[in-house]
């Protein structure tokens, strides 16, 4: 017989520990990934008590729905830089991965007390945007983020964040 175990996933109803090899010597199990994105670990002991380890990967789905994880209604002084990160989920909350190919996520500025309030889609200074009030770039393994130049007038900066059509949220 074979023993088996695994780390984040389960094995599909009727595969249970031990399991006794066919003529050949082999064991076939099916492996039900669950919900959770990451490496599962699949030991596999025989009877001599040798195991192996198998890492199986579990990816994440698709892109399904997103938040404002930084930067979210924050209070900074007026013509400060403001950091606003979004990060893209499948379907079951899991960052997503690079591939397929990650939406695009935008940063928009709605309204802001005056016209000097800009993004710019580097976080790193000095900041350099352009003016426009808009950035986008695609996410890297579900993450993007921009630099909001407050206005030097006191108020709300109002940034409405979208990853392709999934809103993100809006904040101020």
């Amino acid at each position: 017989p074979i023993f088996f175990t695994t780390t984040l996933s389960s094995f599909s109803a009727g595969y249970v520990s031990p399991r006794n090899t066919d003529p050949s010597g082999q064991v076939e199990l099916s492996l039900e990934p669950g919900t959770t994105a990451g490496n599962a670990l699949v030991e596999l002991c025989f009877p001599d008590v040798e195991c192996i380890d198998e890492d199986v990967a579990i990816a994440p789905g698709i892109a399904t729905s997103c938040n404002i994880t930084k930067g979210l209604n924050t209070e900074v002084e007026a013509g400060d830089v403001e950091t606003i990160e979004a990060t893209v989920y499948d379907q079951y909350g899991n960052p997503i991965s690079n591939s397929p190919a990650p939406p695009t996520v935008t940063f928009d500025i709605l309204s802001a007390p005056g016209p000097d309030a800009d993004l710019d889609d580097d976080t790193n200074p000095p900041f350099t945007g352009d003016g426009d009030g808009f950035e986008s770039e695609p996410s890297n393994f579900g993450i993007a983020d921009a630099s909001l130049q407050t206005s030097t007038i006191v108020g709300d900066n109002v940034v409405e964040v979208k990853a392709d059509n999934i809103p993100c949220g809006t904040t101020t």
